[in-house]
């Protein structure tokens, strides 16, 4: 029969067998598995800081199965670098330049967003757009795109309206564009089940963000812990939009529109596709110091 000091001291063994195994588990030293549902984190925002991504755009679900034929060269592949430059003034407000390079099919664009990062969150207060008149290298075959009564000439330009929430005309290429009043991208502490309002699109489509909860996204060797969040628009069906950010900052997008009508040159209707765009960070430099 144990004696009550044998007792105690078996105690102490299985706390400590349980406390270790409720701990991070490290994975690599680029990464690790978070246990919990309640971390937060800050977006990271030191100059100098870069992730290197891949996109694929697919299309699936043709109706009828005839148009598929058009998507020959289905899926698309391309890459791209984001950075953190340096500080810059936006409408009086001192942000942080991101400059963001992409290339598919031996064509390169690059673009600009500028925020501040706060105790609250992480705000955009502008960007400058990588198109001007389109993106006219990628059109498909004289192919055109009819979602919520808006027409694009390419899926690129498609999909790049509804990810970056600007249904607003083509400017030209470099046009420093504000956001008024500027929109929180992230809301501290990431908490799941939150939501807030994102941004207006004209006078009746709204844009709303919600933390849906913690996924464990591999990138770089380890596994990190990402909030999934979700972009909801008001007015619109048919939009799946899921960002996946974390301390390390967003390492997936995983955007599925539906129900999109493809016409031809003479705006004749050949049926309708859904499209995805994935955008995943491959691997990502953050300075400590």
């Amino acid at each position: 029969m144990l004696s009550r000091n044998q007792v105690l001291v078996c105690c102490i063994i299985l706390l400590s067998l349980f406390v270790f195994s409720c701990s991070d588990n490290p994975v690599s030293n680029k990464g690790s598995i978070l246990t919990t549902d309640t971390s937060s984190f800050i977006y990271p925002f030191k100059d100098g800081s870069s992730w290197n991504y891949s996109r694929k755009f697919t299309a699936f679900n043709f109706r009828p199965d005839s148009i598929k034929s058009h998507f020959s060269n289905f899926p698309v592949y391309g890459n791209g670098t984001t950075t953190i430059l340096y500080d810059t003034v936006i409408n009086g407000v001192t942000t942080k330049c991101f400059l963001s390079t992409y290339t598919e099919n031996s064509n390169s664009f690059d673009g600009r967003d500028y925020y501040g990062n706060y105790d609250s969150g992480l705000v955009c207060y502008g960007y400058r757009s990588p198109f001007g008149s389109g993106l006219t290298p990628f059109k498909l075959n004289g192919i055109h795109f009819l979602f919520n009564g808006h027409e694009f000439n390419s899926v690129q330009e498609l999909f790049y309206t509804y990810e970056n929430n600007r249904l607003e005309p083509f400017t030209p290429n470099d046009t420093l564009i504000l956001e008024i009043p500027p929109v929180v991208c992230l809301r501290y502490p990431e908490v799941t089940g939150s939501q807030w309002f994102f941004k207006a699109i004209g006078e009746f489509d709204f844009i709303y963000k919600k933390y849906l909860g913690f996924e464990k996204i591999m990138c770089g060797g380890g596994y990190w812990n990402c909030m999934k969040t979700e972009r909801i628009w008001s007015t619109m069906a048919g939009l799946e939009l899921y960002d996946y950010y974390s301390g390390a900052g967003i390492l997936k997008r995983d955007y599925t529109i539906r129900d999109i009508l493809i016409m031809n040159e003479f705006a004749d209707t050949l049926g309708f596709a859904d499209m995805n765009d994935l955008y995943t960070v491959i691997s990502f430099n953050i300075p400590t110091e």
